[in-house]
């Protein structure tokens, strides 16, 4: 939502023949700096889960900031694994009246 100051902006621009692209900023800029708090080194990281893939405007986002020579990396974070405790057993059925369907049971054994 942009208020009515930055509207202004935006329409202004527009006129001008150029497109507004809101969202899909990386969705982290880290810094590095020295005691004296000058930049030292920069990237822009965008968080995914295993599946996420990346929008239009982060993709847009993406080329520009490599085009400048800046750092883009894509960190990948692995959704939630079952429990690794060796006392907790998993089996894994596949129904065979349903292929598609495939059901996890879980227990504590011992």
């Amino acid at each position: 939502m942009v208020n009515k100051n930055e509207k202004q902006i935006v329409e202004k621009y527009e006129r001008e023949g150029w497109r507004t692209l809101r969202g899909g900023a990386p969705d982290f800029l880290f810094l590095k700096v020295n005691d004296g708090g000058e930049i030292k080194d920069f990237k822009f990281v965008e968080v995914k889960s295993d599946d996420g893939e990346l929008t239009y405007e982060q993709r847009i986002y993406r080329k520009i900031l490599e085009r400048l020579g800046a750092k883009y990396k894509i960190e990948t974070i692995h959704p939630k694994r079952l429990p690794t405790n060796p006392n907790h057993a998993i089996r894994i059925e596949m129904k065979p009246s349903e292929p598609k369907r495939i059901e996890v049971n879980s227990k504590v054994v011992g």
